[in-house]
């Protein structure tokens, strides 16, 4: 990446015209093609602009660095995954379900990071590029907040810094249990997530059934 590209920063000013939406989304497109070709590593304006048909100096207008383009596209993405996750959620009605939903998102993950390569390379950029790696932070909390308050209104005896840390985890812990079974050969991706799905399924199990279970005995 161009060391010397100013530090990352949201888009530079909201488009209003279409004509400008176009291009902010053509820009994005190409950003996309570039990384899953090459990894973000050698990404720069020029590479960019090349595969967008257009002049690397047009794309400052929107945009001040790489690391802002690659914040607006890795939220873009987010945003997307965090909308089909919502859509699980809203279908379960009781604690195993819920559980089950959790386990159906993470398998979700894996299925989207093992056949996107944009999304392993931008997960990959967010170990290195502060502004990608708050964004993924936030994210991940959001996401098991809104799973264990889901979680604590189908359960309300549930302990509710139990079942936080333990979404806060399983979350934490998706993209590396991802990056392992990838490591392994093709026959065992699906064994290596199964064994992750079985350890998360297990402690939100404890957490969330467990004690409901015993106060009803």
């Amino acid at each position: 990446m161009d060391n010397s590209e100013k530090s990352a920063l949201p888009i530079k000013r909201a488009p209003q015209q279409q004509r400008a939406l176009d291009r902010i989304d053509a820009i994005l497109a190409a950003t996309e093609v570039v990384v899953a070709e090459g990894g973000y590593e050698d990404l720069t304006m020029v590479k960019i602009a090349a595969r967008a048909g257009i002049t690397h100096s047009s794309i400052y207008h929107y945009f001040s660095s790489v690391e802002a383009i690659l914040a607006e596209l890795i939220s873009r993405l987010m945003a997307e995954f965090d909308r089909s996750t919502a859509d699980i959620l809203a279908r379960a009605q009781t604690p195993e379900a819920l559980i089950e939903a959790a386990l159906q998102t993470i398998e979700l993950g894996f299925q989207t990071y093992r056949s996107t390569p944009v999304i392993r390379g931008l997960w990959a950029a967010t170990r290195y590029l502060p502004t990608l790696r708050k964004i993924d932070d936030e994210d991940t909390a959001r996401n098991a907040r809104l799973f264990s308050d889901r979680f604590m209104a189908l359960a309300p005896d549930t302990d509710e810094n139990a079942i936080y840390v333990s979404m806060r985890m399983a979350a934490t812990l998706c993209v590396p249990a991802y990056e392992a079974a990838l490591s392994l050969p093709v026959s065992l991706h699906n064994q290596a997530i199964n064994d992750f799905l079985a350890m998360v399924h297990s402690r939100l199990y404890a957490v969330v059934v467990m004690p409901s279970s015993k106060q009803g005995e």
